[in-house]
């Protein structure tokens, strides 16, 4: 009886060990369990995207999701983010949520024209119609990079709007080059005999000139010899002494298809069409620069170099300006400069308006990205610490933008000043004849 009792006792507590066994595996279990469910809430929270450390890209980074939203909704933006941020993450949130949309203010700058074609009576105000004869470089380095994003696609940005800006009078030609095969040996034939006109002599249109500078893309070898020797052919039958022609060539480097560029401008330019071949390069090296300038010089035109966006569009607004210049000298002397001295008063109230509304957008902008940075604070996200680090970020973000600014105010005052120079040196020259 009594080995009966003990064997019953002995069960009951090998039950009752068991249970608390299991009992604490369940725990275990569901421990882990929440602990997983947390990584795995962590790991589905948005990630932060960097921000831009180019000023040229802070300025194409906005607009924030959170300009113009309710306190409410960035607070439930923001929950969709991590805790404990670093400085920099917490800029970066921070920068993606409020950035501004610069593109606006500063697509004001590129519209913004130092001339004085549009005076009354001035150079180019009665011009002959013209032929507008662009060439672009379509070989494989076009697909390089520069301050402001890929050579290519800034060149065609920039061929855009300088072709938009033609007279009514005048006719557009976009030929390419370069833009089949690739750099490789074994394509050097195909590559370099690819010289085509994808926007035919005509009236600009701005949808088909728009569609035509989407057929092609950066490719191969850089034939610019065969390219310029193809523009007498494109516009035989046009030479007319009423009309000017005008050629324009955007390249990145050197003849690479063994031309001869500065002979073939030469011949351009001493033929009947008694061309003018002006070449733009293009983040081009000192070598290169040398052989453009010889093809510009032949060609009886100017060689200009750019090593970024901004410069690009500088620089076609300048040959915009001295092709307009067609000219009847005397009635612009008539006017003895009063008109010239008004307009450049007019143009410089102009500028400075820019120069300040783009400070007040810099200025906006940072005290928002503070305030979303105070913000995360509030919620817990970061340290105050870590606060201060990312508003030191804020701090150089503003002043890198600020300083851009001032120096986009000062290089179109500078071309407004010597635009300027040149129509009073032009008032003189008519003057004296």
């Amino acid at each position: 009886m009594k080995t009966l009792l003990k064997s019953k006792l002995a069960l009951k507590i090998s039950l009752l060990c068991l249970i608390a066994v299991l009992s604490a595996c369940s725990d275990s279990e569901s421990a882990s369990t929440k602990e997983k469910e947390v990584k795995k809430a962590e790991v589905e929270k948005e990630k932060i995207p960097e921000a831009a450390d180019d000023v040229e890209d802070m300025i194409n980074e906005g607009p924030g999701f959170a300009l113009e939203k309710e306190d409410e909704e960035i607070k439930k933006q923001l929950e969709k983010y991590p805790n404990k941020l670093k400085g920099e993450e917490a800029y970066n949130l921070a920068v993606f949520l409020g950035a501004a949309e610069y593109q606006k203010v500063f697509k004001l700058y590129d519209d913004y024209n130092p001339g004085f074609n549009d005076v009354e009576g001035a150079p180019g105000s009665d011009a002959k119609p013209r032929n507008l004869v662009l060439l672009l470089d379509s070989s494989g380095s076009m697909n390089g990079k520069v301050d402001g994003g890929v050579k290519m696609d800034l060149a065609k940005q920039a061929i855009s709007n300088f072709a938009s800006k033609a007279n009514k009078e005048d006719r557009v030609m976009l030929r390419v080059y370069g833009h089949k095969g690739t750099s490789k040996d074994s394509d050097k034939k195909v590559s370099c005999e690819s010289h085509e006109v994808v926007y035919p002599l005509s009236e600009y249109d701005q949808a088909a000139f728009s569609e035509s500078l989407n057929t092609f893309k950066p490719a191969g070898w850089t034939p610019i010899a065969g390219s310029i020797q193809q523009v007498e052919k494109d516009l035989a039958g046009q030479a007319n002494p009423e009309t000017e022609t005008i050629v324009y060539i955007i390249s990145d480097g050197v003849e690479t298809c063994d031309g001869d560029p500065v002979e073939a401008a030469r011949a351009l330019h001493n033929s009947s069409l008694k061309a003018q071949v002006n070449i733009i390069g293009f983040d081009v090296d000192d070598k290169g620069q040398q052989q453009l300038k010889a093809t510009a010089e032949a060609g009886g035109g100017e060689y200009k170099t750019v090593r970024n966006a901004s410069e690009l569009n500088s620089i076609f607004k300048t040959l915009m300006e001295q092709a307009w210049e067609g000219i009847k000298k005397d009635q612009w002397a008539a006017n003895s400069g009063t008109q010239v001295n008004y307009a450049y008063v007019d143009k410089l109230e102009v500028l400075n308006e820019l120069k300040f509304r783009v400070s007040d957008v810099v200025s906006t902008e940072a005290m928002g990205l503070n305030n979303m940075i105070g913000a995360m604070e509030q919620e817990k996200m970061i340290t105050l610490e870590e606060a201060e680090k990312a508003r030191a970020k804020v701090k150089e973000r503003e002043e890198k933008i600020k300083k851009y600014n001032e120096e986009k105010f000062e290089e179109l005052k500078k071309q407004t000043d010597e635009e300027k120079d040149r129509v009073f040196k032009l008032i003189n020259e008519a003057s004296q004849n």
